[in-house]
């Protein structure tokens, strides 16, 4: 499999993006007002809600093993679209217009097949990645729904 552009090595690595760290800090705080769960207060409604996001920290987890098994399935799903005789109708999620910035000219993504960027703001990401993800676990309540 071919690994995008921007990946050194083969290796499983975490990797740092401090260049990212301002583009996710305005789209969180563009897209997102901040609320408490326990009380669902939203900021500007009542005092002690913060105003806004801070991004500390974007990592991004590279994984040569995965993205191989990953590049498999998204290549089956494209081949089984391309012979439909109606195109699948083009989606819009809330990270569209980010992946130019996210991507930086490099590793476009896959528009005959609806690709997307999924963000996971959980301490608890990379167990993610190493267990999968469960779907019963997840929330529409959660930041990112």
């Amino acid at each position: 499999a071919q690994l995008p552009p921007s990946w050194r090595t083969p290796m499983r690595r975490k990797v740092i993006c401090r260049d990212l760290v301002p583009v996710f800090d305005k789209f969180f705080n563009d897209f997102q007002v901040p609320w408490t769960r326990d009380r669902k207060i939203r900021a500007g409604r009542e005092r002690g809600v913060p105003p806004g996001y801070v991004v500390q920290q974007v990592v991004q987890l590279q994984d040569s093993a995965r993205w191989a098994v990953y590049q498999q399935q998204r290549d089956k799903v494209v081949t089984m679209l391309h012979s439909l005789r109606n195109p699948v109708e083009k989606i819009s999620v809330k990270t569209s217009g980010l992946e130019q910035q996210l991507l930086g000219g490099h590793e476009a993504l896959v528009e005959s097949c609806n690709e997307r960027y999924l963000f996971h703001g959980s301490p608890h990401a990379e167990a993610i990645a190493d267990n999968h993800f469960d779907l019963t676990r997840a929330s529409k309540e959660s930041l990112l729904g």
